[in-house]
C-alpha cells in the first residue's frame, strides 16, 4: 500500500514521524505502523507501507476482532514532536461466512 504524506507548506520537515493506528468498538485499539521520513516543502512524500520487503501488501485484521465500525487514524509530527496533521477514515468491518457456497458468482 502506498501512503501519501502531503505537505502544502513552503518549508520541509526532516525527520518527521508518521503513526497509523485503528480504534474500534469497546475501546479496542491497535497500532498499525510508525516510521520517520523527510518531507520536502510543498510536496507529496510517497512511502510503501508496510515495506514490500516485509512480504506484506496489506495490513491484516486479527481473527479475534469483532465486526463493527472502526476508525483508522494517521498522524504526522515534526522532529520535535509537534503535531503537523491528523486524518481519519471510518470503516465497517463485517463477518462473512467462509463456506464457498455462500460467495456470489461473477
Amino acid at each position: 500500500m502506498e501512503v501519501a504524506v502531503v505537505n502544502d507548506l513552503p518549508r520541509g520537515f526532516e525527520g518527521a514521524s508518521v503513526r497509523l493506528w485503528v480504534e474500534g468498538p469497546g475501546g479496542w485499539r491497535s497500532d498499525l505502523d510508525s516510521y520517520t521520513l523527510d518531507i520536502p516543502p510543498d510536496s507529496v512524500a510517497l512511502v510503501d507501507r508496510p515495506p514490500r520487503e516485509a512480504g506484506l501488501s496489506v495490513w491484516r485484521v486479527p481473527p479475534d476482532v469483532p465486526a463493527g465500525r472502526y476508525t483508522v487514524w494517521a498522524e504526522v509530527r515534526d522532529s520535535a514532536g509537534e503535531l503537523l496533521g491528523r486524518n481519519w477514515q471510518a470503516i465497517e468491518l463485517v463477518s462473512l461466512p467462509l463456506s464457498r457456497e455462500w460467495w456470489p458468482s461473477f
